[in-house]
C-alpha cells in the first residue's frame, strides 16, 4: 500500500474480486456517509458532546479501513482517543483535517475515474 495515497482502492478491490464497478460504488457511499458523518460529528463537538463525536468517528473508521482511506481512519481514531471536554478544541482540529481529507480523497476518485 502506498502511504501516500488518500484512498487505496486495491485493498477494496482485493476484497470485491476486482468488480470496478462495486469498488467505485463502494467508494461512493464511503464519501457519502462520511460527509453526513462529518456533520453530525460538528453538530456534537458544537454541544462539546465528545462522546457522541468519538462514537461517530469509530462509525466511519470502519468504513474508511474498508475502502483503504487509511490516513483518514488514523484522523477517526485520535477523534476517538479523546475523553475529556476539556479536548473539544482538539476534536475541532481533527476534525477540520478529516473535512479538508474528505474533499483531498474525492478529488482523488474524480481524477483516479478520469
Amino acid at each position: 500500500m502506498d502511504k501516500n495515497l488518500l484512498i487505496d482502492a486495491s485493498i477494496l478491490a482485493n476484497a470485491l474480486g476486482e468488480d470496478l464497478a462495486q469498488v467505485n460504488k463502494y467508494i461512493s457511499l464511503f464519501m457519502e456517509s462520511t460527509r453526513e458523518g462529518l456533520v453530525e460529528i460538528d453538530a456534537a463537538l458544537d454541544l462539546a458532546n465528545l462522546q457522541a463525536a468519538a462514537a461517530i468517528g469509530h462509525r466511519i473508521k470502519s468504513a474508511a479501513l474498508t475502502v483503504g482511506a487509511i490516513r483518514f481512519a488514523d484522523l477517526c481514531q485520535a477523534l476517538e482517543n479523546l475523553k475529556d471536554s476539556e479536548d473539544v478544541e482538539q476534536g475541532s482540529e481533527i476534525v477540520a483535517e478529516m473535512h479538508l481529507m474528505l474533499t483531498l480523497i474525492e478529488e482523488q476518485v474524480k481524477s483516479d475515474s478520469s
